[in-house]
């Protein structure tokens, strides 16, 4: 099973890819766009056997999800998001509402 976890900041989207076997979880590629909106946007992703960082202005969070997913693609790691199992976002703050990690669905978006 291949999941792709995402973290979205206010200014950067941070990810992991894994790939899950038998209780086992490796580390496809991983990396992160910053300073998403500015001038000096900054990619960096690295994975198996090599590792990229580019400078360029990156002007949403679309499209830094866009430039990651060409870049797996490009680098032959997945064919494209759709041939993922599972994509996470990562939530950092759940408010008073919730005290622990929750899978979001409609109860929790409620």
């Amino acid at each position: 099973m291949r999941i792709l976890v995402i973290n979205c900041g206010s200014s950067s989207v941070k990810f992991k890819l894994f790939h899950t076997a038998r209780d086992q979880y490796k580390v496809l590629a991983g990396g992160l766009v910053e300073k998403i909106a500015e001038s000096d946007s900054r990619l960096r992703i690295h994975w198996q056997g090599g590792e990229l960082e580019r400078e360029r202005p990156v002007a949403t969070h679309h499209e830094a999800l866009e430039i990651i997913e060409a870049l797996l693609v490009e680098k032959k790691i997945v064919s494209d998001f759709s041939a993922l199992d599972v994509i996470a976002h990562r939530v950092v703050h759940g408010g008073e509402k919730f005290q622990r990690p929750v899978v979001v669905d409609d109860e929790v978006t409620q």
